[in-house]
């Protein structure tokens, strides 16, 4: 694909990337110091009660859930094997290398600081991205998206290769199966009995956001004149919504005590994603520059404050910084978290992709 024909790339999907980002942050250093970190229990935990009230974190997976179907499925085009390989050439340098530092950051961090050990074969799982399908602890939590992103890439590989991945019809049609089976599965008995397990029905749900997303796409790229995809996406936008309604009916208090809270994070993921990408569209070059590093910033903040944690429980730090307002932590981390995600961008991340442009002989235009 010639620079000329390349998606462009969208400031305001940046923005939204960016947003998704520092809301999965927000939860976890607010979780993490309000939780593990007893000198900050009673300092301003309001901040964490808001995240988890809200559910940040499940907005902020919808919404990056979202945008990858919005992107990925758009960068196969051209002729079938080409294509194919560029593709899979593309991502494995845009994933890996990053997702590599992360690994050894999470060892560090995550897993040595805390007393936890590392084997060869669970060093090996975490390489692949996918550790559990090997039966491996990951090294850190977040690591279940990128799973279920490796999935959906290899749905498109398919249905690339069947000629169908481009089609209304077969978006519809996937985003009604996994939008709809994920909750169905979970209240059938006859499933939960066979060994079902809560990260299955999740990924067959988010299979159904990212679908939508490239359904989307569709009818963003026809000028939103073009009425059966306008159909389809309202369509399919009311059934994903049965989703969470279903999940909370069926009191999935598993995951949290208050089953209305599920719906909340998807019906936010879902409206910041409607405004953000049509009435309320944020162009902003630095906003989206923090998209643009948004994946750093995901691999890395775990890493970060797994370790700011463990120093100040048991590390030699003055007592005032032991004791600060749970909000200072929270602001603190977006800007530590920047800055370490921007030098990972612009030492592995970005020299990844221009890799694997070169390896596929065409000028670099990152659009994803």
């Amino acid at each position: 694909m010639s620079a000329a024909s390349s998606p462009p790339r969208y400031r305001w999907l940046d923005s939204l990337r960016a947003l998704a980002a520092y809301l999965v942050i927000w939860l976890h250093v607010a979780h993490c110091y309000s939780t593990y970190t007893p000198q900050v229990h009673a300092q301003g935990t309001g901040w964490f009660d808001l995240a988890w009230d809200i559910d940040v974190g499940r907005w902020a997976v919808t919404l990056f859930f979202i945008i990858s179907g919005f992107v990925i499925p758009s960068s196969l085009r051209g002729p079938r094997w080409p294509a194919l390989r560029k593709f899979v050439v593309r991502r494995f340098w845009r994933l890996y290398p990053a997702f590599w530092l992360s690994v050894v950051a999470g060892a560090v961090c995550c897993v040595w600081m805390w007393g936890d050990s590392m084997s060869p074969a669970r060093w090996l799982a975490n390489l692949t991205m996918v550790p559990s399908w090997f039966g491996q602890q990951p090294v850190m939590g977040p690591y279940w998206t990128l799973s279920i992103e490796l999935i959906f890439y290899a749905l498109c590989c398919l249905a690339w290769m069947a000629g169908c991945l481009h089609s209304t019809l077969w978006l519809t049609l996937a985003t009604l199966l996994f939008g709809s089976a994920g909750p169905w599965l979970f209240q059938s008995e006859r499933f939960l009995g066979a060994g079902l397990s809560e990260p299955a029905v999740l990924t067959v749900f988010s299979l159904g956001w990212m679908h939508w997303g490239a359904l989307y796409r569709k009818w963003h790229e026809s000028g939103r004149s073009t009425g059966h995809i306008a159909l389809a996406l309202a369509l399919t936008a009311g059934w994903l919504m049965v989703g969470p309604v279903q999940l909370a009916v069926s009191g999935w208090t598993r995951l949290q005590p208050d089953s209305l809270r599920l719906g909340t994070g998807y019906t936010l993921g879902l409206l910041s994603w409607l405004l953000g990408s049509t009435r309320f569209r944020v162009e902003s070059a630095r906003l989206s520059w923090l998209g643009e590093i948004s994946y750093s910033l995901y691999l890395l903040h775990t890493p970060i404050y797994f370790f700011t944690s463990r120093v100040l429980r048991y590390g030699p730090v003055p007592g005032i910084l032991s004791h600060l307002y749970l909000g200072v932590y929270v602001v603190v981390h977006f800007v530590l978290t920047t800055w370490l995600a921007d030098l990972a961008y612009r030492k592995v991340e970005k020299p990844a992709i221009e890799l694997g442009h070169r390896l596929t002989r065409t000028p670099m235009v990152t659009h994803s």
